[in-house]
């Protein structure tokens, strides 16, 4: 039925513009899945900034922007995702990272910016995405970011290190994310991946 619906409204071209955005009216995930999926098949597009500005603000358009960058064919965002990667815009950076790990494409890890950048979201999720696309090579470096200063980017380097292998240090500091209060927004992730890889 979806297939279906983005079908109709790529056929309707300019006549479902109209609808789509008072549908956006709404703001909410399917209304923004539908605009998001329509803006990457026709990038460059005025609908996708407005997107862009809309889930700064509002998380169920956030939510349906990454859905739609998750749904479409790779082949589809490879522009689309060397311009977010390159973004100094932390949402939009840190959006291209995790459309890389959600097409398990590795933008470069290795030589790229984005384990170092300034910004703690950025390198948060540049730790996550190395454990997500399995970077063995890059357990050290997620080894290392586990003194970083940021509470996120010592979660992710630690889920990161499990997931790639470490039992040591890494899993120890993820059993402390699944039973501190200070990293509530953690804990059930950290507990999953401390039952699957801890021994009896």
């Amino acid at each position: 039925r979806l297939v279906a619906r983005l079908d109709g409204i790529a056929i309707a071209g300019k006549h479902a513009q109209q609808t789509m955005d008072a549908e956006l009216e709404s703001r909410s995930s399917g209304a923004a899945f539908i605009v998001a999926v329509r803006a990457i098949d026709e990038w460059p597009s005025d609908s996708l900034d407005r997107l862009w500005d809309l889930a700064r603000e509002i998380p169920a358009v956030s939510d349906g922007l990454t859905a739609a960058f998750g749904w479409v064919e790779r082949r589809q965002l490879q522009g689309i995702v060397r311009d977010l990667l390159r973004s100094d815009d932390a949402a939009k950076c840190s959006m291209g990272l995790a459309v890389c790990a959600m097409h398990r494409a590795d933008p470069g890890f290795e030589r790229g910016p984005w384990l170092n950048n300034g910004v703690p979201a950025v390198r948060a999720r540049a730790l996550r995405a190395v454990g997500e696309l399995g970077l063995t090579g890059l357990k050290s470096r997620c080894m290392d970011a586990m003194a970083d200063d940021d509470v996120h980017c010592r979660f992710w380097a630690a889920w990161s290190a499990v997931l790639l292998g470490d039992r040591g240090s890494a899993l120890e500091a993820l059993c402390g994310a699944a039973i501190r209060t200070v990293d509530a927004v953690h804990r059930l992730r950290a507990l999953r991946l401390v039952l699957q890889a801890a021994d009896a």
